[in-house]
């Protein structure tokens, strides 16, 4: 599929907010990438069918092809990861390392030098999809948050997006 066809851009409410007089506030409705841009490490919560696994997809292959929409520039010339948890969890991978990272991310490159992904990560070129983080057993999803927030502070120039269903995740 051509992905610019398919792929129509979302919206979303980011969290409300604390102001300086402590009232919340209500959250406010953005386009996905302007959500992107000012939060390199982001949770998007939707429902099934809602476009997210697309959304996950879509940003890879225009990364990699460097043709970003302006507001995603930073973006552009990144390592697309996509970790789709739901194939990891059939495989028995819940907490992978570097190293599977291209494997698992099924990049269409030989096999990558010893240390490559580990690399990428530390020089902060890495963009991480973490697709379905709740599709994971219950019991696993736990060790794969701390999986991911322990990657996250070793990496921390690291762009991540997580997507999860909202009554599976708080």
């Amino acid at each position: 599929w051509d992905l610019d066809t398919a792929y129509l851009s979302l919206e979303a409410l980011a969290p409300g907010t604390h102001g300086q007089d402590s009232a919340y506030l209500r959250p406010e409705r953005q386009r996905i990438e302007e959500v992107l841009d000012s939060r390199p490490r982001s949770v998007l919560r939707g429902e099934a069918g809602a476009g997210k696994t697309t959304l996950v997809w879509w940003l890879a292959s225009h990364a990699v092809c460097r043709t970003m929409p302006k507001e995603l520039k930073a973006l552009d010339g990144l390592i697309p990861f996509v970790i789709p948890m739901r194939s990891l969890a059939a495989q028995g991978i819940t907490t992978p390392t570097p190293a599977q990272l291209p494997t698992i991310a099924q990049l269409q490159v030989d096999e990558a030098p010893s240390g490559w992904a580990g690399r990428v990560l530390e020089a902060g070129r890495a963009l991480l999809l973490v697709d379905g983080l709740d599709e994971l057993p219950r019991a696993e999803r736990g060790p794969a948050r701390r999986w991911l927030a322990d990657l996250m502070r070793m990496y921390p120039e690291t762009r991540c997006l997580v997507t999860v269903r909202p009554l599976a995740v708080e």
